[in-house]
């Protein structure tokens, strides 16, 4: 981080003990990554509703979920340009980067930083409750259930 910046990296979900003994051989601390491990499902919702933006930095991926919910909480989105994740992020919500591009991802924290109020995290949930809310998506499901019969 450049001087006069700080951030917080929170970590949710169980991960590889490696991930943690990477993190403390950089010298990262609790102030700068919190490993959550598993929480309950409704209190995800409680930890994107905190956080600034959600970033999923991975080299495989279909259509996650998380994305998803992530929009539904009105959360900007940093993610990488796998499968079917460019389907689900755009301008208004996030920014995708390249698989394996650390500069780039380097690039979209500091702008997601720089410029967080400029997401309308209304708008955002909005537009992602229009696409994965359980009521659409129950929708979607009831429909393709009713033209098989």
């Amino acid at each position: 981080m450049e001087q006069g910046q700080s951030a917080e990296l929170v970590m949710v979900g169980d991960t590889d003990p490696a991930i943690r003994e990477y993190a403390a051989s950089l010298g990262l601390g609790n102030e700068q990554v919190r490993f959550s491990g598993e929480i309950p499902y409704a209190a995800v919702a409680g930890e994107m509703q905190a956080a600034d933006c959600f970033l999923l930095n991975s080299n495989i991926e279909n259509s996650p979920c998380v994305i998803g919910e992530a929009r539904c909480c009105g959360l900007p989105v940093i993610a990488t340009c796998v499968g079917g994740v460019p389907e689900l992020v755009d301008v208004a919500c996030g920014i995708l980067i390249e698989p394996k591009d650390d500069k780039a991802l380097t690039a979209a924290m500091r702008t997601i930083m720089e410029r967080a109020g400029e997401y309308n995290r209304a708008a955002v949930a909005e537009a992602g409750s229009a696409i994965f809310s359980m009521e659409v998506v129950g929708e979607k499901i009831s429909k393709v259930y009713k033209a098989l019969h």
